[in-house]
């Protein structure tokens, strides 16, 4: 997203209130790890948590304090363990008995400020880890280290796992709040296996999409990181089923039927992605929401009999002068998206509540009925303006 200049300096603030205090945990321990952390941080991991020493002025007095930045940047090759042990001792077989979880980073992209014509834009990166643990021989573990699993994950929330816990944070249940809603249960999971299913769709379509943003950052594409989409979608086939899922499965299928990414289709897939983002459309004043999702061609519109329901805020005005427009016109509003809502129009402001960064709930279910041959047509202020 783009920053305000208000909103940019709280991002470029560093603050003392530091996300990690970090202590020794023992006395006899010579490292400083981060204090009640579920990971074994190391101090030494600072950097990565955009810690480090600013220089403050009090009473025209220059002194040091440790500040906090949001530029997180792990990064590939780096591994952490859940037990300070693991980082300290000089023979492996010692930690292994108090070891249970270690993380090996495998392909990352850092939190950024990035220079655009606009100013500057904050950018957020990805993590892409497997979670190991010991291999169990005969009922104890052993020196040896097994992959159970692999994920991606935003920086933030990969900070967010290595404080809280990883299984926390991929089980959602730290990055929402849901303590008031009848559907969850006390450890704010869903209560069903359908609202469970939904949940991780949700989770898959932002990390998909937070995964994008990280791979088109630097402005480029290359063939490792359109390779690793690839084998994400296969990771998270029902991601596949559904809007962006899809068509970046087909179009990365597409370029890489040869084996070969040339520049071409490079430049193709990079314009691809920054579409699904909202990276590209210019006239977007937060940039949240993507043009990708717009029919293409825009189709011809008619008012009279027909019903229209919309979305986001509305550089025109205000929401109920449009409907009332529409209204004027002889046509018909429908507050959420059935199977008899002939148009969804856009707003070209978009909206900062959509459950997705690019998306919302009306366009994802606009695209199921698409998908199933419904005559529904999607379409952009500016396009659904022109008629009036």
């Amino acid at each position: 997203m783009f920053l305000t200049e208000g909103t940019l300096k709280k991002r470029i603030l560093r603050t003392p209130e530091l996300i990690a205090d970090f202590k020794c945990p023992s006395p006899e321990s010579k490292m400083l790890f981060a204090d009640g952390w579920a990971m074994a941080v190391g101090s030494w991991y600072r950097d990565q948590l955009d810690i480090f020493q600013t220089e403050r002025v009090i009473n025209k007095k220059p002194f040091q304090v440790w500040t906090q930045g949001p530029c997180f940047s792990f990064s590939a090759n780096q591994v952490i363990h859940d037990t300070p042990i693991a980082h300290t001792t000089q023979y492996w077989q010692d930690a292994v008995p108090f070891l249970n979880t270690t993380i090996k980073i495998t392909a990352a992209t850092p939190n950024s400020l990035i220079d655009t014509e606009k100013g500057k834009k904050f950018s957020e990166g990805f993590v892409h880890f497997d979670i190991l643990t010991p291999e169990i021989i005969n009922g104890v573990k052993s020196p040896k280290l097994v992959k159970i699993s692999e994920h991606s994950l935003s920086q933030n929330n990969f900070v967010k796992g290595l404080k809280y816990g990883m299984d926390t944070v991929l089980n959602g249940t730290a990055l929402y709040s849901n303590k008031k809603s009848p559907t969850l249960n006390k450890d704010g999971q869903p209560i069903n296996r359908r609202l469970n299913a939904k949940s991780t769709a949700d989770r898959n379509a932002d990390e998909l999409i937070g995964l994008c943003r990280g791979i088109i950052a630097d402005r480029t594409v290359c063939q490792p990181e359109a390779e690793y989409l690839i084998h994400w979608l296969q990771r998270n086939p029902d991601t596949i089923d559904v809007w962006p899922g899809k068509i970046i499965a087909d179009r990365v299928h597409q370029v890489l039927e040869d084996g070969h990414l040339d520049t071409e289709e490079a430049t193709d897939l990079l314009d691809l992605l920054r579409d699904i983002t909202g990276e590209s459309y210019q006239n977007l004043i937060p940039t949240n929401m993507s043009t990708s999702c717009f029919d293409d061609p825009q189709p011809y519109i008619t008012f009279e009999g027909k019903t229209f329901c919309l979305t986001g805020k509305f550089a025109l005005g205000p929401r109920k002068a449009c409907e009332l427009e529409i209204i004027d016109l002889g046509g018909n509003l429908a507050k959420d998206i059935t199977m008899t809502t002939d148009y969804l129009v856009i707003g070209s402001i978009g909206s900062t509540d959509w459950i997705h960064t690019s998306y919302g709930r009306k366009i994802e279910k606009a695209k199921e009925l698409q998908a199933n041959g419904l005559n529904i047509s999607i379409i952009s202020e500016d396009h659904w303006a022109s008629f009036l």
